[in-house]
C-alpha cells in the first residue's frame, strides 16, 4: 500500500516536473531561437538620411520574411539609448505592418537629435507580434 502511493507521488512529481521545465524551456530557448533563425524583417540600408533642425530624418530599403504586426523599436547608438517607442513617421499618424515576401522602401522616419549622434555605431532592434506567446526581436542594423 505504502510503496503504491510513494510509486504514485514519484510518478505526479517527475510529471509536474517536466512540464514546468518544457515550459520554462518553451518561454526561455523559444524567443532566441525565433530571433536567430526567423527574423521577420531582412537587415535594412538607408537610401536617404539628412538632419533638419537637429533631428535626423531618413528612409530606408529592407525585405519583410514573415507575416507579424509591427510593435516598436529600439535605436541604440554607441552607448546612447536613442528611442524606444513606435516610430514617428513625418505625414503619418499609423504605423501599420506591410505583407511579407517583398522588399519595401519605408516612408520618412524622425530621430529627435543631430545625425552625428545618431549614426555613431547604431543597433537598431525592431519588436513584432507574430503570435501570443512573446514579442519577436529582429536587429535589423548593423
Amino acid at each position: 500500500m505504502f510503496l503504491n502511493w510513494l510509486d504514485r507521488t514519484i510518478t505526479t512529481l517527475g510529471v509536474t516536473f517536466t512540464i514546468i521545465l518544457s515550459i520554462w524551456v518553451f518561454y526561455t530557448v523559444g524567443p532566441w531561437l525565433e530571433s536567430n533563425y526567423f527574423p521577420v524583417t531582412s537587415k535594412i540600408t538607408f537610401v536617404e538620411k539628412y538632419e533638419d533642425k537637429g533631428r535626423t530624418i531618413f528612409r530606408f530599403q529592407y525585405e519583410k520574411k514573415r507575416q507579424c504586426e509591427f510593435n516598436s523599436f529600439e535605436w541604440f547608438s554607441g552607448r546612447t539609448f536613442k528611442e524606444n517607442h513606435s516610430p514617428k513617421k513625418m505625414g503619418s499618424k499609423e504605423v501599420t505592418s506591410n505583407p511579407s515576401g517583398e522588399t519595401y522602401i519605408s516612408s520618412m522616419w524622425v530621430i529627435d537629435a543631430p545625425i552625428d549622434e545618431t549614426f555613431n555605431d547604431p543597433l537598431i532592434v525592431w519588436w513584432h507580434q507574430c503570435h501570443p506567446f512573446w514579442e519577436t526581436k529582429t536587429i535589423i542594423y548593423p
